[in-house]
């Protein structure tokens, strides 16, 4: 498939409509060589439509059919289906130690009756998405507690919650995609400004929020005009005197994060502008205004 449907698929999901998404589940997201890897589809909300669930592998698109191949043709899993809200249809049942090493990006989504699954327009809701990881130690997975999912992934998609904010598979801070933060020179598994072990840095009193007093002048110089442009239109020019639509939540990086990558108030166009460093940046600007309430 060419690069540029793959980006555009992707990207839609940022940027489609906040509806109650189709979503993939499973038992375990670190698959275990001794245990079976299972999957299902999952409706929130009664539907109708083609059901279509691709895997990103090495960065082409294949589709699973009910044949149970996988497909670069883009083939629905099931045709004009008919969907109840709560329900769940099996997908697959693999032996763990038959799927190769890697990671794996396994969508779905429901779109109308014979449109094409690559115009986004039509389709019923944003992409819902699940991350396999196959045979990596707990320094790479994320799993060091061994239950089956990154320690850090609450929603239980296999994506890191702090870590990996573009839901790429990787962590933010991984550029050479080798399962590793940057930060981690001694591999254990640990960023080595994280001696506590908690996941996040020590200078982060809690996920994202780094202590008061701890920013740097640059830091809220570049938050404020961050805030100027990308914000004040919708939250006012003051986070501390207009405060609107839920502004406080933006002391937060990762919430700032989290309310872009599900398109809250149409924040999803601000998917390739603010990444961690500026929502760090925008945070620090907002909590320096809160504080001076």
């Amino acid at each position: 498939m060419k690069k540029q449907m793959l980006s555009l698929i992707i990207g839609a999901a940022f940027l489609s409509p906040v509806m109650a998404d189709v979503k993939i589940e499973t038992d375990r997201a670190v698959i275990d060589p001794n245990l079976d890897l299972t999957a299902r589809v999952c409706f929130p909300a009664p539907d109708q439509g083609d059901l279509y669930v691709a895997a990103l592998i090495d960065g082409v698109l294949y589709f699973y059919g009910e044949n149970g191949q996988f497909s670069p043709d883009p083939v629905p899993y099931r045709q004009d289906g008919q969907y109840d809200a709560n329900q769940c249809l099996p997908l697959f049942t693999f032996p763990g130690e038959l799927v190769p090493g890697g990671r794996y990006i396994l969508y779905s989504i429901v779109t109308d009756t014979g449109a094409d699954p690559y115009d986004f327009t039509r389709w019923h809701g944003p992409l819902g998405r699940q991350l396999f990881i196959a045979h990596e130690p707990p320094e790479t997975s994320g799993d060091h507690d061994g239950d089956g999912w990154p320690d850090d992934d609450d929603d239980r998609n296999g994506f890191s919650d702090y870590w990996d904010r573009d839901y790429d598979g990787w962590r933010d801070d991984d550029e050479d995609r080798d399962g590793y933060s940057d930060m981690d020179h001694d591999r254990d598994g640990w960023r080595d400004d994280d001696s506590d072990r908690d996941g996040v840095p020590d200078d982060d009193d809690e996920r994202g929020v780094p202590p008061s007093g701890g920013q740097n002048e640059a830091s809220l110089t570049r938050g404020e005009a961050l805030y100027a442009e990308h914000c004040a239109g919708c939250h006012g020019a003051d986070p501390a005197v207009d405060g609107r639509n839920s502004i406080y939540e933006a002391a937060k990086a990762y919430e700032i994060l989290e309310a872009i990558a599900k398109n809250k108030g149409g924040m999803g166009v601000l998917s390739s502008t603010i990444g961690m460093p500026e929502a760090e940046d925008i945070a620090a600007f907002v909590r320096s205004k809160l504080s001076s309430r």
